[in-house]
């Protein structure tokens, strides 16, 4: 798990909203994200492929790394996410302000990488042995789910539903 995070995360880049990207918070949260973005884009894309329009494309798209949430527009291309279109100069001195922002926004600019890392996570792990020997094994998508409803279903029979607080924010 230690080349999880691109090269541009490591250098511990923080955005001024939110936590540093090395934190564990931030992994769990870029999964669902990542997995968020290509639920909702897999239609759009294969769309796209079915129609045979597989020139570079402009997209809307709302950023979940962190909890400003900015609002882009996103390079798309063969079925591959490019990255954010932050070249085109905006009419609205308020759009050209936040696509200054985005810009400079290391997330923004590290997505690609994130969505495409050789080393990213696509499928759930379990911790086998104790905590700290770093031994996993692959488990199927439902199991894993499954499992998480289970420990979320103890916590509130045991302790009560306000025992347990979840950020979304990255």
């Amino acid at each position: 798990m230690a080349g999880f995070l691109p090269s541009v995360a490591k250098q511990r880049l923080q955005c001024p909203c939110s936590i540093p990207l090395t934190s564990h918070l931030f992994r769990v949260t870029w999964l669902m994200w990542g997995i968020c973005i290509l639920l909702t884009t897999g239609g759009i894309l294969l769309e796209i492929a079915k129609r045979g329009e597989m020139a570079e494309q402009i997209k809307r798209a709302i950023c979940g790394l962190c909890a400003s949430h900015c609002r882009y527009k996103v390079r798309v291309e063969d079925d591959r996410f490019l990255g954010i279109d932050y070249r085109t100069k905006q009419q609205s001195p308020v759009a050209e302000m936040w696509r200054k922002v985005v810009a400079g926004c290391p997330r923004a600019v590290a997505a690609p990488e994130f969505l495409y890392h050789q080393d990213r996570l696509n499928y759930p792990l379990k911790r086998v042995g104790r905590r700290g020997e770093n031994h996993w094994q692959r488990v199927t998508w439902e199991q894993a789910l499954d499992e998480i409803a289970d420990k979320l279903k103890e916590l509130r029979d045991n302790y009560g539903a306000e025992a347990l607080a979840i950020s979304t924010s990255g």
